[in-house]
């Protein structure tokens, strides 16, 4: 979950932790245990909620660009401001 959300693939149940960026994280939860009574049928081991970085303070961002071995590269531009639904 993210923000308490349910984020997996409703047909494998899985998702790609490496596709969210570090910089956004504030804190990792995690619930131990069975846990569909709470948060669905897929909870059976347990639950990680992962906790975003508010949008309150100063307006502020960061952009990389990052090459490695192989020819891989990686792109990153992160916004923190504050969204009102």
């Amino acid at each position: 979950m993210i923000d308490g959300q349910v984020v997996n693939d409703p047909l494998t149940g899985k998702i790609d932790l490496g596709l969210i960026p570090a910089g956004i994280i504030e804190k990792i939860e995690i619930y131990r245990g069975p846990a569909s009574a709470l948060y669905g049928a897929n909870a059976l081991g347990g639950v990680i909620n992962i906790i975003t970085k508010s949008g309150k303070g100063e307006k502020k961002g960061t952009a990389g660009v990052y090459y490695g071995s192989y020819h891989t590269q990686n792109t990153r531009l992160l916004i923190k401001i504050k969204v009102i639904i």
